[in-house]
């Protein structure tokens, strides 16, 4: 895990995941009520990095949890 900005220029191959902490807050409330960490996946490709993944770590009811790019290989999967 990293928590900076990549290199300028991606080695090939190279894979960088980044966590993210969030929380929500009542206005004026004194803690946060809800909690959460994402993540992000960065993949090297041609010294680009491109996003090759983001995972939603949210833990309450109506968060659709889990990774992106999990979900829409499913949908394409269900397309074809």
């Amino acid at each position: 895990m990293h928590d900076g900005t990549p290199a300028d220029r991606a080695t090939e191959r190279q894979r960088l995941t980044y966590r993210r902490h969030f929380e929500w807050r009542e206005p004026g409330a004194a803690e946060a009520s809800v909690l959460w960490t994402d993540e992000v996946t960065l993949q090297a490709d041609d010294g680009r990095w491109l996003i090759d993944d983001f995972v939603h770590g949210g833990n309450w009811q109506f968060t659709v949890k889990g990774s992106m790019k999990k979900m829409l290989l499913n949908v394409a999967e269900l397309c074809s």
